[in-house]
């Protein structure tokens, strides 16, 4: 694949895995073969690579009339990204800027589940299998393939969740800021950070958290309000694109509304919100209790876009080391534990052969979704009542 991006060679069309889609190359243009894109694949990094030319403003990279992608889509990423591409990755040639960009994401997602691993005391345990399980999930899977071949920017999403729920279960702003970043790198990671922030504020034991976690959420607003609003004409016009995108656009790939009313797949946060904050009938307990509900949140909300298609699946392994760490907790039974991490392994081994495991039909791959996330939120409830049955 790295070898096709930067020579055009077509050697990624011999991979022994298939590819989960159909590839798309860069097609010939006067613009593509002067930056060496033509015939490479990396489609949605050209998204942004294309009108961070710096050749026209921002602006016109937001409408389809104006944008120069080669295949005149209007641009999903803010201002300032487009700035940030402009001065570094876009001064490279294309197959380069975009081995670049893949690579510093799959590094950060390596390093973050380690430092991960290492927060919660388990990377001694823990550090290879979920090394493997990533490693696995991206390189040797049709979906992660498939993620390549695109140039997705999909990790930042599993950073951005993993970032968040590290800052909630060890209360260091840091990684809140850090979340911040990454989510506003890839905006589809907004509802789950809105998701997690008011559940864990709803499930707060004391004032003392409560207000740590109204900190957390204010400083993960103000940081993202500043990028994104750094440059406001602009980033007015973005957000009214992505607005209406997600409002009228045709539901497209893996999206929970070809199942769904539109307006029932636009409050499914909200009500993720009123479920998640139900625990809080049964009595103060720790956040770290609740992690299988986030990974249930963070996997039904993989369908939630709507133009959304299943490069998902490897940032989710962001949710195996907080996983790994639930079901050490004192109180969770060791093989209800192991059920939940392997389960949830599991399907994401078999949600990245979609095709294989679940035949042509997005239906069922879409439902598969929804059937893990809904398991994975009984994981608490179990846990509860066997430890309700052992005091009893």
């Amino acid at each position: 694949m790295a070898r096709d991006l930067v020579t055009g060679d077509g050697s990624s069309s011999r991979l022994v895995i298939p590819l989960r889609y159909s590839p798309m190359r860069v097609p010939e243009t006067p613009a593509t073969v002067a930056r060496d894109a033509a015939n490479r694949p990396g489609a949605d990094f050209a998204q942004i690579y294309f009108p961070a030319q710096g050749a026209t403003p921002v602006g016109q990279a937001y409408s389809a009339q104006t944008t120069s992608d080669p295949w005149q889509r209007p641009s999903r990423y803010p201002p300032l990204e487009h700035r940030i591409f402009s001065a570094t990755l876009s001064r490279l040639p294309y197959g380069w800027g975009c081995l670049v960009h893949l690579a510093a994401q799959v590094l950060l997602m390596l390093a973050s589940l380690l430092l991960a691993l290492s927060a919660l005391g388990l990377l001694r345990k823990h550090w290879l299998p979920t090394l493997l399980l990533f490693d696995a999930c991206l390189f040797l899977t049709p979906v992660g393939l498939s993620c390549l071949e695109r140039g997705q920017f999909s990790l930042y999403v599993g950073l951005a969740y993993l970032l968040l729920l590290l800052a909630l279960l060890t209360g260091r702003w840091r990684y809140a800021l850090l979340c911040a970043l990454f989510a506003f790198v890839k905006w589809t990671a907004l509802p789950f950070v809105a998701v997690a922030l008011a559940v864990a504020l709803a499930l707060s034991r004391d004032t003392r958290e409560a207000r740590q976690r109204l900190g957390f959420a204010a400083a993960f607003a103000a940081t993202f309000a500043l990028l994104t609003f750094c440059l406001p004409a602009d980033a007015l016009t973005f957000v009214e694109g992505l607005v209406r995108q997600e409002a009228e656009m045709v539901p497209t790939g893996n999206s929970l509304t070809k199942l769904l009313p539109r307006f029932a797949v636009k409050a499914l946060p909200a009500a993720l919100v009123i479920g998640g904050s139900f625990w809080r009938l049964s009595g103060p307990r720790p956040l770290a209790f609740q992690i299988p509900f986030f990974a249930a949140a963070g996997t039904v909300l993989a369908t939630y876009p709507t133009s959304s298609f299943d490069y998902s699946t490897p940032y989710l392994v962001a949710f195996v080391p907080l996983l790994a760490h639930w079901a050490d907790l004192p109180g969770i039974g060791p093989r209800l534990g192991r059920i939940t991490v392997w389960g949830f392994a599991a399907f994401l081994l078999l949600a990245s052969f979609a095709r294989a495991a679940f035949g042509t039909s997005e239906s069922i791959v879409i439902g598969s979704y929804a059937v893990a996330a809904a398991l994975l939120a009984c994981a608490p409830l179990l846990a509860r009542r066997g430890q309700d049955g052992a005091s009893a």
